[in-house]
């Protein structure tokens, strides 16, 4: 019964996971004609994206918060059938885009894909919260499904540009994306009874799991904003200074889900001070050779890419360390979520009206650099000298 568990639980949230990624691109190219492919365009996009898995996410928190198993499943599984009615996706018809359309390109996304992306984006706290109420011999650590998540979402990330989208028209796309929600359909049919025929007791593990305090929160927010701001960044830094590579948003969206994937999963337990003397190192490089040889193209390029990903890495894995027990599984993905939302407003909504050139992405990375420092000399983050008077 224990392989049972895993293989439907861990299909469940590496499809939720796929269906997730796939709809990004699959919604950016249902625009593209309209609004083309700038880099102002793709972080609205993202924005869209984390906001709305902020909202699955806190769903997730108060349903596994305030309901029983038995409602959870019935609940969600009833949403997961409305989310079916609407589809396949499409786009409302409209008469004329905005000058700004920021504002534009969200609402849009909130009435063509809002109720499946959010049903989808609760996937991977409710499930982990689900599995930890089986009698799986590894139900107090599900975090491990976390990583399985970030797999289903790189395997989309790498199939769509280099495979789906060459071979398959739009409307196939669409249609194959429906076909994959009613196999996660399924899926969270056989997790949900799972949970319900196996969970061991009612008590809920939420009751007696230490509370969240606000400066635990603000560390989680604090770890989650670094990365997700980086990643925009440098996005539209490399194709608006270096280079207009139009793919190039799968390397830091792929790096990003794959430091997630190395510290929920197999690396988990790889010491962040080696992370940390990686960074260094690079950093000094960087300095060191940039004064003796002027870098330029491809060669910069490689330096930044290197240094987000160490940088992600580092961040990610203070979160992963932090994790608390199942019964806050809920509340730490909801503080981790908002965290990647308020980075990617930071690029989308507020960098531009306040800087006249691309200063977020530097800006950001300094900001890094110090808490970087300030974590060398203590093996946990905490963001207790932003409460000082608390």
């Amino acid at each position: 019964m224990q392989r049972v568990q895993t293989i439907i639980f861990t299909l469940a949230v590496t499809v939720s996971a796929f269906l997730l990624f796939l709809i990004q691109p699959l919604f950016a190219k249902m625009i593209l004609p309209v609004l083309g492919g700038s880099s102002a365009v793709w972080t609205t996009c993202m924005l869209f994206f984390q906001a709305s898995l902020l909202g699955g996410y806190f769903y997730a928190h108060c349903l596994t918060k305030y309901l029983p198993i038995r409602a959870q499943v019935g609940l969600h599984v009833t949403l997961v059938i409305a989310a079916f009615l609407v589809l396949p996706l499409s786009i409302p018809a409209f008469d004329e885009i905005p000058q700004q359309p920021v504002g534009w390109v969200l609402l849009l996304a909130l009435q063509s894909i809002g109720l499946p992306f959010v049903v989808i984006a609760a996937s991977a706290p409710l499930l982990q919260r689900w599995f930890s109420l089986t009698t799986h011999t590894h139900r107090a650590n599900p975090y491990f499904l976390y990583a399985a998540s970030n797999i289903g979402s790189m395997a989309a990330l790498i199939a769509y540009p280099f495979g789906i989208e060459a071979m398959m028209g739009l409307s196939e796309q669409k249609h194959l994306w429906m076909l994959g929600y009613g196999v996660l359909g399924l899926c969270f049919l056989g997790a949900g009874a799972l949970s319900i025929l196996r969970h061991e007791a009612q008590q809920s593990t939420a009751t007696t799991a230490p509370k969240i305090t606000r400066t635990q929160a603000l560390s989680w927010v604090i770890l989650a904003a670094i990365p997700s701001s980086l990643m925009l960044g440098l996005t539209s830094y490399v194709t608006t200074d270096i280079a207009a590579i139009s793919l190039f948003w799968v390397v830091p969206l792929g790096l990003y889900l794959l430091t997630f994937i190395l510290v929920f999963g197999a690396a988990s337990r790889l010491p962040l001070r080696w992370i940390t003397f990686a960074l260094a190192t690079l950093l000094l490089l960087l300095v060191c050779v940039n004064l003796m040889i002027p870098l330029h193209g491809f060669t910069v390029l490689g330096f930044h890419v290197a240094y987000f990903f160490l940088m992600a890495w580092f961040f990610h894995g203070h979160l992963a360390q932090s994790k608390p027990e199942t019964g806050r599984l809920t509340e730490f993905y909801l503080w981790m979520s908002l965290g990647g939302m308020l980075g990617g407003l930071f690029n989308a909504v507020i960098a531009p009206m306040i800087f006249t050139l691309m200063a977020e992405y530097y800006m950001v990375a300094f900001i890094s650099i110090a808490l970087v420092a300030v974590l060398m000399r203590q093996p946990v983050f905490d963001a207790a000298f932003f409460l000082r008077k608390a």
